[in-house]
């Protein structure tokens, strides 16, 4: 019960009785732990050649370290390595063309959008309008076209409209597993209506 006490009042007690002796990486950490040793304040444990632990610290150290006598010193084996992930199977011909009809799809609803945003900026909502629904009917997937088309109801003060095109928007964006920022935003428009 002595050693126990000198040993846990003094970590480095520990490491000088066992250094010699011990030579089970596994043991000494459990027993660095359980005394809450210097791994947690700047100090770590390293093996030296012949399996024993000596604790290296950022201070330099004018002790030398003694070696083990035993060679029983049992290791952990390396994990095994990571298996690589499996690559995606490659693309069929009707995957990429639907890949590419959706890009092609997407693009030219951007470019609807656009013209949208102009008259928009214009003030020439019915024309804003009707590119808002036109960029909605080539791309449904995406609901920004919807929230546009809201904020134009939004600007002509027709509040049910607005909260229509809204609520729609909101349950198609949860649908399709719209971006959480733009359902926020068809809520956000909600709110001020």
């Amino acid at each position: 019960m002595g050693k126990l006490m000198t040993i846990s009042s003094n970590p480095q007690t520990l490491m000088a009785a066992l250094q010699g002796q011990v030579g089970d990486k596994r043991l000494m950490e459990l027993l660095m732990f359980a005394i809450g040793g210097a791994r947690g304040e700047g100090g770590e444990m390293e093996e030296e050649e012949e399996g024993a632990f000596v604790q290296q610290s950022s201070a330099p150290s004018t002790s030398t370290s003694s070696s083990s006598s035993s060679s029983s010193s049992s290791s952990r084996a390396p994990p095994p390595p990571l298996e690589p992930k499996e690559a995606p199977p490659p693309e069929t011909p009707e995957e990429k063309e639907e890949r590419l009809r959706k890009e092609a799809a997407r693009a030219r609803a951007q470019g609807v959008k656009e013209e949208g945003n102009a008259a928009y900026k214009a003030r020439k909502f019915p024309e804003a309008l009707a590119l808002y629904r036109q960029a909605a009917a080539i791309d449904p997937d995406d609901i920004v076209y919807s929230l546009n088309e809201a904020s134009v109801h939004f600007e002509e003060s027709r509040w049910e409209e607005c909260l229509a095109v809204c609520t729609a928007a909101i349950e198609k964006g949860r649908e399709v597993r719209a971006p959480f920022k733009d359902i926020a935003k068809a809520f956000a428009r909600m709110g001020n209506v």
